[in-house]
């Protein structure tokens, strides 16, 4: 019994030793035969008995790396992968075959003929693509280039309602053969959109929300095969960072008419605020691409509040002028009041200055200033501040409310 299962064993290695040399021997054999092609010894592209090579292509992006939202370029990690069958490059793979246990190979891809890839919108200098050092044979002549390469491109960008912005952005791949050539995108692929959708990258400022094929067939040189690629902004950060501070500083302004006018800061509060937004302004054109045909709302708001600012020093000064005036032309009324009155007062003081007592009250300390208007002013003034407040905070709310409303919808 024991020798019987040796004898198994032994036969099993030697049938798997067997083949592994049979495989190996066909293996090399395929390859200088390959090499001796001539097809392949001038790297001749496909043409005989093709009126048209048709490339199938599946691009793929991976990882969102990087948006330059003022330069409107897009950094894309992606898979990208060409096929396309070339009668010229089969072998016979039937059980009866020379090449029975070979279905593919790998080769160099400089060996044989590959089409030049382009990124017909590519931000960079180089707009070709590596496909990489490897490519795949099948029994059938079907070749297929794969490679992972990092796609730079530019993108229009519309950033009226930035940071709640999705941008459109495409990517137009053309594989340039020299020959009449039919582009196809390979949705069958094994690497497709969504085995992939899973494992977009989710940190970052965007996130792709989908990949669309636009075009599944064009032909070439004339067209090319085109990709949109849909991209949402992630808004926690800037909402933080940029919206919270602007309406903050918008109902600051606000506040001016709650500070007290004697206190003489209504006007450096203003001027302050005006020039801590216009500091943050300047931030914010920073990051965004100059020439745009649409301002962002956002600059809009800020720009609401450098106006509010600057409309806010006029009122305020305005109404101080009026306040010291009245408060000055008041006290003047009461002094030539009482001047007015100091020769009877000065009359009634001797003549009954043995009734009197020797701490008496002078009546012209009693009625000097006219108490009774300066409180009257007083509190028209705090009505007139109470007024402005409430109808500069109506007028601030629907205007953030407005421009935020536009911005979200």
């Amino acid at each position: 019994m024991t020798s019987s299962i040796e004898t198994v064993l032994i036969t099993f290695s030697l049938t798997m030793l067997l083949a592994d040399v049979i495989a190996t021997s066909q293996y090399y054999s395929l390859m200088e035969d390959l090499r001796s092609r001539e097809v392949v010894k001038g790297k001749v592209p496909p043409g005989e008995g093709i009126t048209l090579l048709t490339i199938d292509i599946n691009f793929v992006p991976l990882d969102l790396l990087e948006i330059d939202d003022a330069k409107q370029v897009v950094s894309v990690s992606s898979a990208l992968i060409l096929s396309w069958t070339d009668p010229r490059l089969a072998w016979d793979a039937s059980p009866t075959g020379p090449y029975s246990n070979l279905q593919s190979v790998a080769v160099n891809s400089d060996e044989i003929w590959t089409p030049i890839v382009l990124i017909m919108n590519g931000a960079s200098n180089d707009r070709m693509v590596d496909m990489g050092p490897r490519a795949t044979l099948l029994f059938n002549g079907t070749v297929s280039l794969a490679a992972s390469p990092l796609i730079r491109f530019t993108c229009s960008m519309d950033l009226e309602v930035y940071p709640f912005d999705v941008q459109d952005c495409r990517v137009f791949v053309v594989p340039l053969s020299f020959i009449p050539t039919r582009c196809r995108h390979d949705g069958n692929s094994v690497v497709s959109r969504e085995t992939f959708m899973g494992n977009f990258s989710v940190s970052g400022e965007w996130k792709i929300e989908s990949v669309l094929a636009v075009n599944q067939e064009t032909s070439l040189p004339a067209g090319s095969l085109e990709y949109r690629l849909r991209l949402k902004r992630k808004t926690a950060f800037y909402v933080i960072s940029f919206i919270v501070p602007i309406v903050l500083t918008s109902y600051m302004n606000t506040l001016v008419f709650v500070i007290p006018a004697e206190s003489g800061e209504r006007v450096s509060y203003l001027v302050s605020i005006f020039v801590s937004n216009a500091v943050f302004v300047s931030f914010c054109a920073d990051q965004m691409p100059q020439g745009l045909d649409s301002v962002p709302l956002v600059m809009y708001l800020q720009l609401g509040t450098m106006v509010q600012s600057a409309v806010y020093v006029l009122l305020v000064s305005y109404f101080l002028r009026r306040f010291y005036r009245r408060k000055h032309n008041d006290v003047i009324d009461g002094v030539t009041d009482d001047v007015a009155i100091l020769p009877h007062v000065t009359n009634d003081a001797s003549a009954s200055k043995k009734r009197r007592s020797k701490n008496a009250v002078h009546p012209l300390s009693e009625d000097f200033g006219s108490s009774k208007s300066v409180d009257a002013g007083q509190r028209r003034k705090e009505r007139v501040d109470v007024l402005s407040f409430l109808i500069a905070l109506v007028l601030n709310t629907v205007f953030v409310v407005w421009v935020l409303c536009k911005m979200v919808n």
